[in-house]
Formats: structure tokens, sequence, C-alpha cells
């Protein structure tokens, strides 16, 4: 009969924890406001922990985009953890003078984490204009370098794929700075252009060598710069200002226990014919088996608890069943959230008999399961602060 009744238990225990499982989860975003001038959040206080964040500050006028990236503490040259930016609305009429940027990626409480912010400014026909020439003079003094006449042929000074390598190099670091607000960016030069460099390493001049030589040069040249342009003729912004914020805080999360106060039945004895139960309130103290938000559900949901029934119980024939140590029956087990301060409670009971023989007493300790259903009351705990 124990084994029926455990899997009766196991049973309602999972359909409770299927239920919270299937409960919608809503990301909310809790505001943080940079400071520009001290480079810190609020009045240098530490970020929320494990929640989402929309960190808002003062746009300058000329700034049109704002990117946060979060790393891990002393990683910021590496790939960021999270990223989030705020583009200014187009039209004039939607302009305002703050940036919202949203970043949907809990903190772990106490860690510390280095944040960066990017600021950028629209970037004018005239200077994309020149950013496409500047770009053009290091390709084609690449070009006119990589590429050696050896009698009647072309040579290319390295490999066909190296050299495309280095002319997409050339264009990634000229754009390092820059932001692609429409268009694909630049994703590397074509396999025209690939298909360019090899075919000129087995091109044979003709008896006007230097001549046929800067033809082909120009060629492959104009092809760069046709790649080039298209890839320009896009609405850019350029990075103007950057702001570290190394080993920036977050918050510690207050630690916290819970008195439990409940009514509960206990397994006393019996066989699938014939039980017998105790009942009784109790109460407890339950410790949490996660207290951050980042945990699976039901870690968050459950506790380890533990306390002791206000009254013994009786066995079919009426003998007295206490319990060890305090003399009531204890309880060791888990509960489980059902509603806000509603809890589902199942274990072990520890029960105590005695029984007399003669002038001395015979006591013995054996456990059983319970169930009950408790209220929860948090008590916080701020050693940690």
């Amino acid at each position: 009969m124990t084994l029926h009744y455990h899997f009766f238990l196991m049973h309602y225990l999972s359909w409770i924890v299927g239920l919270s499982l299937a409960l919608p989860l809503q990301a909310q975003f809790t505001t943080v406001t940079y400071d520009y001038e001290q480079n810190c959040f609020g009045d240098h206080q530490p970020l929320p922990a494990e929640q989402s964040l929309m960190i808002t500050g003062l746009a300058p006028e000329q700034v049109d985009r704002v990117q946060v990236l979060i790393y891990n503490e002393g990683a910021h040259t590496r790939d960021p953890l999270a990223t989030g930016s705020w583009h200014r609305p187009t039209t004039q009429a939607a302009k305002g003078t703050h940036f919202k940027v949203p970043i949907d990626y809990p903190l772990q409480t106490g860690k510390r984490y280095d944040i960066l912010i990017h600021y950028y400014r629209p970037v004018s026909p005239t200077e994309a204009t020149e950013l496409h020439q500047a770009l053009m003079q290091y390709l084609t003094a690449y070009v006119y370098q990589v590429f050696a006449v050896h009698g009647k042929k072309l040579r290319l000074t390295q490999k066909a794929n190296e050299a495309l390598q280095d002319l997409n190099d050339i264009v990634r670091s000229g754009l390092a700075n820059y932001y692609f607000h429409t268009g694909n960016g630049f994703n590397g030069f074509s396999n025209l252009v690939y298909n360019e460099l090899k075919h000129l390493q087995k091109v044979k001049l003709n008896k006007t060598t230097t001549a046929s030589h800067e033809a082909l040069l120009k060629q492959l040249c104009a092809m760069l710069d046709q790649e080039l342009r298209a890839v320009l003729n896009h609405r850019l912004s350029q990075l103007i200002d950057t702001r570290l914020l190394e080993r920036y805080p977050v918050a510690k999360r207050k630690g916290y226990f819970a008195l439990n106060i409940g009514y509960g039945s206990v397994l006393i004895e019996g066989n699938f014919d014939n039980l017998t139960y105790g009942q009784s309130a109790y109460a407890g103290l339950a410790f949490p088996l996660a207290t951050s938000k980042l945990a699976p559900t039901f870690m968050r949901n459950a506790s380890l608890t533990m306390g002791v029934y206000f009254k013994d119980f009786t066995t079919a024939t009426g003998a007295r069943v206490t319990g060890p140590v305090v003399g009531r029956p204890l309880y060791l087990g888990l509960d489980y959230k059902l509603f806000q301060f509603v809890r589902f409670n199942m274990g072990a009971a520890f029960l105590e008999t005695a029984q007399q023989n003669g002038n001395e007493t015979t006591r013995t300790v054996f456990v059983q399961p319970f169930v009950g259903i408790s209220a929860k009351i948090n008590i916080s705990l701020s050693l940690d602060q």
C-alpha cells in the first residue's frame, strides 16, 4: 500500500509542477538611467539583478544611434553576452533627447560586467563619397603592389584567395566604425573579383607590356569600385564616442527563509484494506532550493521544509505516536508553490512509539510519508549586504 500511496502523491505533484510550467512568462523591463558625465548608472548605483533592463539616457542632437554591449568582466575585447540599440526616428516630429535601449539579458546577482556604450552620428553624402575615395586609394595601391610582371605574364605575389582576403580586410578595417542602417553592409567582394584575380595571373601580355598591364589592373580596380559603390550606397552612421564601464557591479539579491504553517496527514500504519492516518496542524521552516530568477522554474518554486506537528497521533489500537528529540512528530520534505502564499508539502514524518516492558521503556523510531497544505511567510536575510 505504501508504494500505491507514493505513486498517488508523485502523480499529484507532477500535475502541479506541470501546471505551473505551463503558465505564460512575460519579460518585464526595469528602467535604469545612464549618466554620461559621471559614466555610471543613477548615482553610481549597481544594476538590478536578474531583470531585463531598459537603459535610458541623454542623446545629443547629432547622435542618431546608441548601442549598448554587455560583456563578462575583463572580456570587452571578445564577443558580447548581449547587445541592444536605439535609433533616432527619421521623422522630425518624433525626434527626442533621450535614448532607450532594451537589454533582454538578466544579469547575475553579485557579479560584475564590462559595459560599452557607443554613440553614432549620421554620415552625410559628401562624407560617404570621401570614405569611398579613401577606400579605393588603399584598394588600388594594394592591387598594383600584389601583381608583378614576369616575362610576358602577370603574376600574383600570393595566392588568389589570400589576395581576396586582403582586399576584404582593407574594406572591413575601413568600415569598422560605421553602421549600415539599411542593406547588409560589406560581406566581402564577390566571386567575380576572385575569378578575375585568378584570370589575370594567366593572361599573356602583348608587345606593349606596360600598357597592357595597366589596362588589366585598371579593369580589376573598376570592378572593385563598382562593388564598393553598391555597398556604400546606403544610409550610414559613424561611431563618434565610446564609453566603457569596467567591472560595473550588479546588486546582490537578499536571501530568505520562510515560516510555514499548515495542516497535514501522516500515514501511521495499515495495509491495503485498513489504513490509519494521523492529522494535525504543523509549523516549520522552509529554505528555497534556489533564490535566483535565472534558476529553473521547479527550483525557484520548491523549498526544503522541516518542522513539527502540534499534537501526537494514535495507532489503530490506541497507542500513542509521538516523535523523537522534541516529543512531537517531526517532518522533513519538499514544499511546492501552488499560489502566492499557498504551498503543497510532502515528504517523510519521523515518528516514535514507546512500549513498557516492566521497568524498561522501549522506544521505536520509524519513518512514514506525509502530505499537507501550508501558508508561507518569507523572512529576508541581509547578511550579504
